[in-house]
């Protein structure tokens, strides 16, 4: 479930962010179709909590530096966070394609950490960025790291959406994908999730968390070489988070 105003609330933000000038209550209102009303209510709502202001009066609204601080704080907070742009960051460098973290967030996996393949051909991943746990590499290595009981719990309310030819519908083909990735070490996905893409990742623990390390690109770059691209997620990790 989306709560409605949580949404807006950060749309609006990004809209801000995107625009990079103030935006009266009508320009805003008219971009997303909000009622006027609706409107109003939302923007007085983040300039009492002190994150939009008017520079000047009924000349639009900006955001307030309020909201790089509460960032700044988070990322001070999470004192490996540097480490894990750095494995993304070398992992890409290293293989030419796209690198990310993930972690569960939810019902969904969630990149915490990305880098894209430099490559015109590429998987396009970014941080915040929503994936299904049933259907992708990331995904299924997140999910080898959850205790049994609570993994069936899990897989019992997933919404088994289908991507392609190629993606499992039921918990016991999940559950089967898991296995044969535990045993072999690494997580494959190929054309399940995204068109033509191919994901290799391995579980990655650090600090108590449950995370993932993915590699993802292209079929034709990618095809054959599974175990190698694991090899190198492994030396990365092993290099820079030392574990």
């Amino acid at each position: 479930m989306i709560i409605r105003q949580v949404k807006f609330a950060f749309d609006l933000l990004q809209f801000m962010a995107d625009r990079q000038a103030p935006a009266t209550i009508s320009e805003i209102a008219e971009h997303f179709g909000w009622p006027r009303s609706s409107t109003v209510n939302q923007v007085e709502t983040l300039c009492h909590l002190g994150l939009m202001h008017e520079p000047v009066h009924r000349q639009g609204y900006l955001p307030t530096s309020r909201l790089l601080d509460l960032a700044s704080e988070l990322v001070r907070a999470d004192s490996r966070g540097s480490d894990l742009d750095a494995l993304v960051q070398a992992v890409a460098a290293q293989s030419g394609e796209t690198a990310t973290v993930a972690a569960i967030a939810g019902n969904h996996g969630l990149f915490i950490n990305a880098a894209e393949s430099t490559n015109p051909i590429r998987y396009f991943a970014e941080a915040g960025q929503r994936i299904p746990l049933h259907a992708t590499a990331a995904g299924r290595a997140l999910l080898s790291q959850i205790p049994e009981k609570q993994l069936q719990a899990l897989l019992k309310r997933t919404e088994y959406i289908r991507y392609s030819e190629n993606t499992p519908m039921s918990a016991e083909a999940v559950t089967a994908l898991i296995a044969e990735g535990r045993e072999r070490g690494y997580y494959v996905n190929s054309d399940g999730y995204a068109k033509d893409l191919v994901g290799v990742a391995i579980p990655m623990r650090l600090d108590g968390r449950q995370l993932s390390l993915l590699v993802a690109g292209p079929i034709y770059r990618m095809s054959g070489n599974h175990a190698e691209l694991a090899e190198m997620l492994r030396d990365c990790r092993q290099r820079i988070i030392g574990s």
